[in-house]
């Protein structure tokens, strides 16, 4: 996901001193606008990929962030390189040459 956000919204009133905070029951999130009609959303996967993830959820070397609608799991370059996670290894250095053209990137294999 690009990004969200919850913040409270503004009421305006005819006077500036005035601008009051509504009070909204539940959770108010926002998104950037290529993510405001999407329904239902699944990413897809394949099984070589998974396999990859599965083997970084399970491992000692990741370290993990919890949070209550997300987990964002953190693993060292050389661990995926132990861990034999080759299809993300080529996935980042794709990324990263997509995005850095012109950086030199450091050797992932």
């Amino acid at each position: 996901m690009k990004y969200m956000s919850k913040n409270p919204k503004k009421t305006k009133s005819l006077s500036p001193d005035k601008d009051k905070v509504l009070q909204v029951e539940g959770r108010v999130w926002g998104c950037s606008f290529p993510f405001l009609n999407f329904k239902d959303a699944q990413a897809g996967m394949d099984s070589e990929i998974k396999q990859e993830l599965d083997k970084i959820v399970a491992s000692p070397k990741t370290r993990v962030f919890h949070e209550e609608f997300y987990h964002v799991y953190s693993i060292h370059v050389d661990d995926l390189k132990a861990l034999g996670c080759t299809r993300l290894l080529l996935l980042f250095h794709k990324m990263l040459k997509k995005y850095f053209p012109c950086s030199p990137l450091p050797p992932f294999f």
